[in-house]
């Protein structure tokens, strides 16, 4: 028996939980729907440092999740819907990316929207990306779950997805440029995004029948809001999990633009070599070792070193800036 959940909810990081309990928790085979507020949403193996552009995510209160998937950064928004399959199989055989995309692709072909599959399991028109999916498999058990860019504000998705200025050294998984567009442009006739919402989940009922709504019990909810708080709306999880790289850094306003490498490893700092520059910026390099590289927690160590008088040559805001790029 397949089962539909259309979620209720725009939280990324509880629709991600949600999709991680039902793999996990549950025996039955769903289809999930959901819409996240703006949001980007990293591969499992990835370096935020290196796929996001953390200022405007901290601009804008756009929240950076790691989802339980591999594969590129995505942007999300009310304008991009995102489905997922959750099935059972044979171990061996659980890995199908055109199963799950064909009846995604076939809806909107259905709409007079000419989507096709490319060799990379994106869904494109005319060359351009409408939809990135991915896959994690758990025990006899598969998640694939995509996106659909309905009516995304490419902009924001545009300027999200440029990682900040500086160099990165690392091993992770990189997303890969791709042209995109939105469906809403290539629809024969007018349609809003929660039109094509319901379009598409009633396909989806047709196509999976015999398949039946799901509705969350109290006490799942309880369970996937646990998850939410506990995994995917953490650091240690959406950041800390970031592969071990080094963050090549300039200062470009201290006297001879000395340079910083910052080795980090699960989203703290290993080691800061100074290249050029006064002797005090070795006591910043020395006070960041062990400390988390999250902003709050670096604005902490400068402010102590101006308190202390060991760090004249950089205000606190040029540190952050330069360290973080807001």
């Amino acid at each position: 028996m397949f089962f539909c959940v259309d979620s209720p909810w725009d939280d990324p990081a509880r629709n991600l939980a949600a999709e991680e309990f039902l793999l996990r928790s549950r025996k039955e085979e769903f289809v999930m729907f959901y819409v996240n507020a703006p949001s980007v949403i990293v591969g499992k193996h990835q370096n935020v440092f290196r796929e996001v552009n953390l200022a405007f995510a901290a601009r804008q209160g756009i929240p950076v999740v790691r989802r339980l998937t591999g594969g590129g950064t995505v942007y999300h928004d009310r304008g991009n819907l995102n489905f997922s399959f959750i099935l059972s199989g044979e171990q061996g055989k659980l890995v199908d990316f055109a199963r799950y995309i064909r009846p995604v692709t076939e809806f909107l072909q259905s709409l007079g929207v000419p989507a096709v599959t490319d060799d990379r399991n994106n869904i494109l028109i005319g060359g351009k990306k409408i939809s990135g999916n991915a896959e994690h498999i758990f025990k006899e058990r598969v998640l694939h779950h995509g996106t659909l860019l309905f009516d995304t504000v490419l902009a924001d998705l545009e300027e999200a997805l440029q990682p900040n200025p500086g160099e990165v050294q690392d091993k992770a998984i990189r997303s890969r440029t791709s042209r995109v567009t939105n469906i809403r442009e290539h629809l024969p006739k007018e349609m809003t995004a929660g039109e094509m919402r319901e379009g598409l989940k009633a396909w989806c009922l047709d196509y999976f029948s015999p398949c039946r709504t799901f509705t969350f019990t109290e006490e799942e909810v309880m369970e996937i809001d646990r998850l939410a708080k506990e995994k995917y709306a953490s650091w240690e999880w959406n950041t800390g999990y970031s592969p071990r790289c080094v963050l090549r850094r300039t200062l470009t306003s201290v006297p001879g633009r000395p340079v910083l490498e910052i080795a980090l490893n699960k989203g703290r700092v290993e080691e800061v070599v100074v290249t050029g520059g006064p002797q005090e910026l070795h006591h910043m390099a020395e006070r960041l070792q062990g400390s988390p590289f999250r902003h709050e927690e670096v604005e902490k160590v400068l402010v102590s070193l101006h308190k202390e008088g060991k760090l004249s040559v950089i205000s606190v805001r040029e540190g952050l800036q330069a360290l973080f790029g807001f």
